[in-house]
């Protein structure tokens, strides 16, 4: 966010949003824009560390 701000770019859409489902809300409220963007990348990258691991067994400290 300050890289855009300085570049007066639109970098990961958390500027402008041009393109963005939710560009609606910067109407609203720029950091409301600027969390919900950020709120859903953080889901989506833990949803695809989480994921794969949930059917993986448990291993032991001891390496049984």
């Amino acid at each position: 966010m300050i890289v855009n701000a300085i570049t007066n770019q639109d970098f990961l859409l958390l500027n402008y949003g041009n393109g963005s489902p939710f560009q609606f809300l910067i109407t609203e409220s720029k950091l409301l824009y600027q969390t919900t963007m950020i709120a859903l990348g953080a889901f989506l990258i833990c949803l695809f560390f989480i994921l794969p691991n949930l059917g993986k067994p448990k291993r032991s400290l001891n390496g049984i």
